[in-house]
């Protein structure tokens, strides 16, 4: 049997029409990246690493603000474990027993677990900026470059200073309160690495080259293995924790006194 001319032109319309939808149809993403969803998981430290309890998420919202709404996704949480989260960025709030952490994050095919941080710090400087001083004990060889780093354990802040050769210090800008692998090192190859607590009250530092030790003050605290056994829970942070409460009972006595005057 024979087809017309215009049957089979018909036929071969049809052909090329499916041919080419079958092509563009293998070319796209099986799933656009925004309607992709994954597992996703927390965990909250304090600002030392310290474990937290009784953690649960508050709000996990949505920044994405095209659509006019940010929808909030904490229902899909099980305690710190969510399920089917639409890849994207979110403000998460999670509220502990001890502390309430804020922090923005993101959820991905590579990246489905955050570690979030309280934030211990008290006092922010509105005019000077503050720094913390770290001075190097001994004398250095001619055109030898000395430098310190400082990379936040639980937090996401690196910082990194010379040593100056008419002074022997290097200087930090107003570091965050947490955890931070400090590692000094040289162009000739020295290098020392110690984990040091602290807040941003620290000042003052003093390092000795030959023992690869840190001489801190107060306001700052060189780990020990018996630090880490105990949870952070030794003599230092014990008093930290006493003199943030002293500070925040008299702040909420002058606010009160300051009340009862007007």
């Amino acid at each position: 049997m024979k087809l017309h001319h215009n049957e089979q032109d018909r036929g071969r319309k049809q052909l090329s029409s499916a041919v080419a939808c079958a092509l563009a149809y293998t070319l796209l993403p099986s799933r656009l990246p925004s309607q992709q969803h994954f597992n996703f998981t927390i965990a909250a430290v304090g600002a030392f690493g310290e474990p937290l309890t009784g953690c649960r998420v508050e709000s996990f919202r949505s920044t994405d603000t095209a659509v006019g709404k940010r929808h909030d996704y904490k229902d899909r949480f099980q305690d710190l474990v969510a399920q089917d989260i639409p890849g994207g960025e979110y403000e998460a709030e999670i509220v502990c027993r001890e502390a309430r952490i804020g922090k923005w994050v993101k959820v991905s095919a590579s990246n489905g677990f955050e570690v979030v941080s309280e934030n211990r710090r008290i006092t922010r400087s509105d005019h000077k900026v503050p720094h913390l001083a770290i001075r190097i004990d001994g004398s250095r060889r001619p055109g030898e470059t000395w430098w310190i780093t400082l990379r936040g354990v639980y937090q996401e802040r690196s910082d990194t200073a010379e040593f100056q050769t008419d002074t022997g210090e290097a200087r930090i800008s107003d570091p965050d309160p947490g955890s931070y692998m400090v590692n000094v090192l040289s162009s000739t190859g020295y290098n020392c690495l110690r984990e040091i607590d602290l807040v941003e009250r620290t000042r003052l530092w003093t390092f000795d080259p030959a023992a690869c030790s840190f001489y801190v003050d107060a306001y700052a605290h060189v780990v020990t293995d018996e630090d880490k056994r105990a949870l952070k829970t030794t003599s230092w942070y014990q008093q930290l924790r006493k003199s943030d409460d002293e500070f925040w009972h008299a702040l909420e006595k002058a606010e009160k006194h300051s009340h009862s005057q007007r």
